[in-house]
């Protein structure tokens, strides 16, 4: 196999990945928004409590939501800089 056909298969599985990895993203912030409401139905049934516990739940959810948005990016820049790479080496087998 060609070193030009073998980047262009790279290519396509990378994107593969990439999309494979939004798809199990998008499922997991789906589950994390139904949890989130969850936890609101149960802190509005039981506000007594809720006032006890100072927000915590609160921060929590905002911190998983700060960790899932910064996973996401750091992930998405490196899928960024793989296909980079693999146009670099597209345009080097190109000239030769």
């Amino acid at each position: 196999m060609e070193p030009k056909n073998l980047t262009e298969m790279n290519k396509v599985m990378l994107a593969a990945m990439h999309e494979m990895f939004t798809t199990g993203m998008n499922a997991m912030n789906t589950m994390q928004a139904q949890a989130e409401r969850m936890v609101q139905a149960l802190q509005d049934k039981n506000s007594e409590s809720y006032n006890l516990s100072g927000g915590v739940m609160d921060e929590w959810i905002s911190s998983v939501k700060k960790g899932q948005d910064e996973f996401r990016k750091i992930v998405d820049d490196n899928f960024s800089r793989a296909e980079s790479h693999l146009n670099s080496i597209g345009k080097q087998t190109g000239k030769k």
